[in-house]
């Protein structure tokens, strides 16, 4: 292969032979080494915590060892090549040691872009830990997940991909040879608009890819192994290949046909021992699942376990991240399968898909059939994506028969669905719910199938199907269910939904409704509370959380019991992109025993530790409470439209607002008694408390970046208070009022 950075060739083995005989230090100033992570120079001063996070990249000047503990690096412009970018920049001979999992994403460059960039010198890549090391993309030469002049892997898991580039994608170049002597190494190659998608790659075919041992995996659009590699060393391997970039359709390699260099036509090419342990086609968070951890997938204690004698894999409080599927780096995935899979819910389950240039799933079941079942529940994301689709929950077929489901599509260029089952999606109970994101060319749709003639069959359970264009893609078939309640709205939410007429179409491109609930006529009275996105109901009243009663509801008196609680903020369905703590649309009495909390997470659009829409909210008891709302667009402890303070203590604390921040807002506000504390978070218009107040007992101090109160308050029935004042946003430096 003939490589453009060939020019210059001898001169710049010249240098390097001379800067080999060097010892390292004389490459750096005193205290310094010629090591950047991140854009920053490891020195004496920072070798043990190296980005200052606890120790997630640490050096040993000794052994110029730079170990990885779970650390997550972005690629900054290297010193001395400005248009050019790496995540690890090394002018020294380099090992890197894995602990945990780590990434190294390179970031674009008008030159060139690495993931990891040891420039002149070796690496060795050794550890049990895991690394992904992937390149940005490059305006106008190449782009490399791991680059040096020699690389070698004694250990480790590693998956190297190349980004977009104008000449060059390559997922390991080592220009003078790549050695893997074990581990699991990946070498994926990404677009090159002008020359070649390699997987693993030299400088020339002079210039050897060996392989002792490990599995060895090399995926390119042009070639796999730019050059064939060495399996000498390797006692009786098992090498599949393909003549395309997919592990779907490899076949065993028949011996003869050459594995890389001009004459090779595969550009899949794996290389793993004979006697490995049995794989299954199915991939959690991008661990494949086999004999060896089929009992703790994901090695943290077992939250997620696979049975092969019933492909059932089982999530028990498993938190679950995306990760590239492994026959499309373009694609990804949380849970990926190419078989029929069982899901058996234990606990609260997420599974969270990452932003991918092609398409992106929570959970995707290829071309085979997905069954939900169990008493747990399950929150599934898709994630950002340059191109093509995004579902929540992704199958040839979705069968839902239990359990408490929740499958969002996230931001599309095409389609954004909840749930998709191609051929049919089948929902016979549980509570179930498909949520469209934003798609920007075509349709935002809660649950879907390919077309029409593709049943969506309801038999029972609660389904709620909400898109921004329609909550069902076609008309669901309710036939097999006996007298069920169906509520309908034109508007993407609960809010203002309506009985179904039983005419109107509830799908299809003939229906207006972007949000259909179908529910059991004899449900269990349900009130419009929710807490930490549970919807308060005659069933659960007594123990809300089923914590042991740390939140409890009266129906006769409207009233909250927080005892000791500690809440969590999440979605509730006529408001998917917020995060509420407590979210009432009924008048609301809270009333506080003991210490507690409530903590609503950051959110895309507003988040609220305690929204009592449209509605009054009392404050009683003698307990205490400290409520923090998140990030948002709009960010607010404590959203009410009216409110009275009898008693308590209360802490409202607001997140950062990208438009406003505020500690309490409420459109007529009186504290009688108790005390509160109201803080803004950092804004442009941030306040501790908005809207109209009146004090007329307690304590109460307003805290804001912009103002402490939106309006002066009413002391008009306060008898003789005392009031102290800052023009700072803090109690220090405080004086009494003029």
């Amino acid at each position: 292969m003939k490589r453009t950075t060939k020019k210059g060739l001898g001169l710049v083995l010249a240098l390097a032979m001379v800067l080999s005989l060097l010892p390292a230090a004389a490459l750096a100033a005193p205290g310094e080494y010629d090591v950047w992570v991140a854009g920053v120079q490891i020195t004496d001063d920072n070798k043990d915590d190296v980005l200052d996070d606890g120790g997630t990249v640490a050096f040993d000047p000794e052994t110029a060892t730079l170990t990885l503990n779970n650390a997550d690096i972005t690629g900054t412009p290297v010193p001395d090549l400005s248009n050019r970018t790496a995540g690890i920049y090394s002018k020294i001979a380099l090992t890197l040691e894995l602990v945990g999992d780590n990434t190294v994403t390179g970031t674009s460059a008008s030159d060139s872009s690495d993931g990891v960039f040891v420039r002149d010198y070796s690496l060795i890549i050794t550890g049990d830990g895991s690394l992904t090391a992937a390149g940005g993309t490059s305006a106008m030469y190449e782009s490399h997940g791991i680059n040096g002049y020699s690389v070698t892997v004694n250990s480790g898991t590693v998956t190297a991909i190349g980004g977009d580039a104008k000449l060059y994608s390559i997922g390991i170049y080592g220009a003078f040879g790549v050695t893997v002597n074990g581990g699991t190494v990946t070498g994926i190659g990404g677009t090159a608009q002008t020359n070649e998608s390699l997987g693993i790659s030299t400088h020339a075919s002079s210039d050897p890819i060996t392989v002792n041992g490990g599995t060895v995996t090399a995926i390119g659009s042009d070639r796999g192994f730019d050059f064939a590699p060495d399996l000498s060393g390797y006692t009786d391997p098992a090498v599949t290949v393909n003549t395309a970039a997919t592990a779907e359709g490899a076949t065993a390699w028949n011996g003869t046909d050459a594995l890389g260099g001009e004459d090779s036509t595969f550009k899949y090419v794996k290389i793993a021992p004979t006697a490995a342990v049995t794989a299954y086609d199915v991939w959690v968070a991008g661990v494949q699942i086999t004999d060896g951890n089929k009992d703790d997938v994901l090695d943290d204690g077992g939250t997620v376990a696979f049975a092969p004698e019933t492909a059932t894999l089982t999530l028990n409080d498993a938190d679950i991240t995306g990760a590239p599927v492994p026959d499309n780096a373009n694609r990804t995935a949380g849970i990926y399968s190419k078989i029929d899979l069982t899901l058996k819910l234990v606990g609260d389950n997420t599974v969270t898909g990452t932003s991918a240039s092609s398409s992106s799933d929570g959970v995707f079941v290829r071309e085979h059939s997905l069954i939900i079942t169990g008493d747990g529940s399950l929150t599934a994301t898709g994630g950002t994506l340059a191109n093509g689709e995004n579902h929540g929950i992704n199958g040839y077929s979705v069968t839902v028969n239990s359990g408490t489901v929740i499958a969002r599509g996230g931001d599309a260029k095409r389609y954004s669905l909840g749930i998709y089952g191609a051929f049919g999606v089948t929902i016979n109970g549980g509570t179930v719910t498909g949520i469209g994101g934003t798609a920007q060319n075509n349709e935002s749709l809660g649950i879907s199938t390919y077309e029409s003639s593709n049943p969506i069959t309801v038999s029972g359970g609660t389904v709620t199907a909400i898109g921004s264009d329609r909550g069902f893609d076609s008309a669901p078939d309710l036939s097999g269910y006996t007298d069920p309640a169906v509520t309908v709205n034109t508007a993407a939410t609960a809010e203002g939904a309506t009985a179904w007429n039983g005419t109107d179409a509830l799908g299809g491109e003939d229906s207006t409704f972007k949000y259909v609930k179908i529910a059991p006529t004899a449900a269990v009275t349900a009130y419009d509370v929710w807490v930490a996105g549970v919807q308060i109901t005659d069933g659960n009243k007594d123990d809300v959380l089923d914590d042991g009663g740390t939140v409890a509801f009266d129906p006769d008196t409207a009233t909250l019991t927080l005892n000791n609680a500690d809440i969590t903020g999440a979605p509730v369905p006529s408001w998917p992109q917020d995060n509420d703590g407590i979210y009432s649309t009924i008048d609301l009495t809270l009333e506080l025993v003991g210490n507690n909390t409530i903590t609503a997470a950051s959110a895309t659009d507003d988040s609220f530790g305690i929204l009592v829409l449209d509605k009054k909210l009392t404050v009683t008891g003698d307990g205490a409470l400290a409520v923090t709302a998140g990030d948002a667009e709009y960010s607010c402890a404590i959203s009410t439209d009216t409110m009275t303070m009898e008693s308590g203590t209360v802490t409202a604390t607001a997140g950062k607002g990208s438009d406003e921040s505020e500690g309490v807002y409420s459109n007529g506000f009186t504290m009688e008694g108790g005390s509160l504390t109201a803080t803004g978070g950092e804004s442009a218009a941030s306040w501790g408390i908005g809207g109209r107040f009146a004090v007329t007992g307690g304590t109460v101090t307003a805290i804001g970046q912009t103002l402490g109160y939106y309006n002066v308050p009413d002391l008009s029935g306060y008898t003789d208070p005392a009031v102290t004042v800052n023009t700072a946003a803090t109690a220090e430096g405080a004086t009494a009022w003029n």
